[in-house]
């Protein structure tokens, strides 16, 4: 149940079903060979009289996978959610350099060689094919947008006090009137309504652009089957609520496994990295943000 979700299973002719066996299962399978016979009349075979087609052994896969991190990984999100009382979780632990993907776990999960006893919905990979809306963790790539801008810089500082706005006719709130902040701050006390202001100070085209450049609103490229591609809204539809909400995580949508792309990009370089769950695959990356911001 470690890797259940990773690896997925095969139906009884060994052809993939799901996961990296459905997705590598061509790679995998070898082609059978032919050969052209002579048989006695009760069918024991006389003599070998050519060789047809020569039988092809399926090719070996190296996963980018880390047992070690990915059982820590398993133990301590079943930890989480026990002491949580969580329903569901999942963890993704990428190599920010090559996009390698060290770790991929779900709970609830399930065990491949008894897939009759497994809950309704515990054999979903939930680290690429749910989406939810990321909350507070988009933060950093709105400050990220305005760092672009050259208006910003991690020391300008942003008003908060109530510790509430209004933005047409709704209200935004932090958990508390955090007084004056700066951009440092709004990333640490992990502020709202800085994250408004800072939106409304740059076009709404810029903010979308960023959050395309970090691989919102698409699939990341992994090629596991079944991947989403998340919700980001065209700007078009952005009135003044969604680009505030947006600010700040909402009305957008993503996969834990985009989340993990999005925030590994920041520790690259501003590389963005396609995962990958091959071994020594040769990255491919483009490029999401400069290296100074």
């Amino acid at each position: 149940d470690v890797m259940a979700h990773v690896l997925g299973f095969t139906n009884i002719d060994e052809h993939g079903q799901e996961g990296l066996e459905l997705a590598f299962d061509e790679w995998l399978t070898g082609a059978p060979g032919a050969k052209r016979i002579i048989r006695d009349r009760r069918g024991r075979i006389v003599e070998n009289v050519d060789l047809v087609r020569p039988a092809e052994p399926g090719r070996e896969l190296n996963l980018s996978i880390d047992r070690r991190i990915q059982y820590l990984a398993h133990r301590e999100l079943n930890a989480a959610l026990a002491e949580h009382d969580a329903s569901a979780g999942t963890v993704v632990v990428l190599d920010v350099h090559n996009g390698e993907i060290l770790a991929m776990v779900n709970a609830p999960s399930y065990n491949p060689n008894a897939r009759h006893t497994a809950e309704r919905g515990s054999m979903r990979n939930r680290a690429v094919t749910d989406v939810l809306e990321p909350g507070s963790v988009i933060k950093a790539m709105t400050v990220a947008a305005a760092l672009e801008t050259g208006r910003v810089h991690p020391d300008t500082v942003i008003p908060t006090s109530p510790g509430y706005m209004t933005v047409h006719r709704h209200t935004v709130r932090d958990i508390r009137n955090f007084g004056t902040l700066t951009t440092t701050g709004l990333l640490t006390k992990s502020s709202n309504v800085a994250s408004v202001k800072l939106a409304q100070d740059m076009p709404p085209e810029h903010l979308f652009d960023v959050l395309t450049r970090f691989g919102f609103g698409q699939a990341t490229g992994s090629g596991f089957p079944g991947e989403a591609a998340g919700v980001l809204p065209t700007v078009r539809s952005w009135g003044p609520v969604e680009r505030a909400t947006i600010a700040f995580g909402y009305g957008v949508s993503a996969t834990p496994l985009q989340l993990a792309q999005a925030y590994a990009a920041i520790g690259n370089g501003g590389h963005l990295v396609t995962p990958t769950f091959v071994r020594g695959a040769p990255p491919q990356s483009r490029r999401a943000l400069d290296p100074h911001v």
